[in-house]
C-alpha cells in the first residue's frame, strides 16, 4: 500500500513539474516571438531585374504562388508577346518561360 501511495505522489509531481514547464514555454514564446529567418521574406531585395520584354508588350497579370512570381504577358498588336514568366521570389532568378505562340 505505501509503494502505491508512493508511486501516485511521484506521479502528481511529474504532472505539476510538466504543467509548470508548459507554462513556462509558453510565457517565454510570448515574450521572444521567433524572428522570420526564411531567406524568402518580402523584404529581400534583389536590385533591378530585367526580364527581356518587348517594349511593345504588356503585362497582363501578376500571381504569387508558392514562392514563385507568375507574369504573364501578353500582345499589344504582337503575337510574340503570349508568354508566361515565373520567378523565384527566395532568390529573384528566373525558372523559366512558358511562351503561348504556336
Amino acid at each position: 500500500m505505501q509503494y502505491l501511495k508512493a508511486l501516485v505522489i511521484g506521479m502528481g509531481i511529474l504532472i505539476v513539474l510538466g504543467m509548470g514547464l508548459l507554462v513556462y514555454g509558453f510565457a517565454a514564446k510570448t515574450k521572444s516571438p521567433v524572428t522570420n529567418t526564411d531567406q524568402s521574406s518580402p523584404a529581400t531585395v534583389y536590385g533591378d531585374i530585367n526580364l527581356g520584354i518587348p517594349h511593345d508588350c504588356e503585362n497582363i497579370g501578376i500571381l504569387s504562388e508558392d514562392n514563385r512570381l507568375i507574369i504573364e504577358i501578353g500582345p499589344r498588336d504582337n503575337p510574340a508577346c503570349s508568354k508566361i514568366i515565373i520567378l523565384d521570389l527566395a532568390t529573384g532568378n528566373k525558372l523559366g518561360t512558358v511562351s503561348l505562340n504556336k
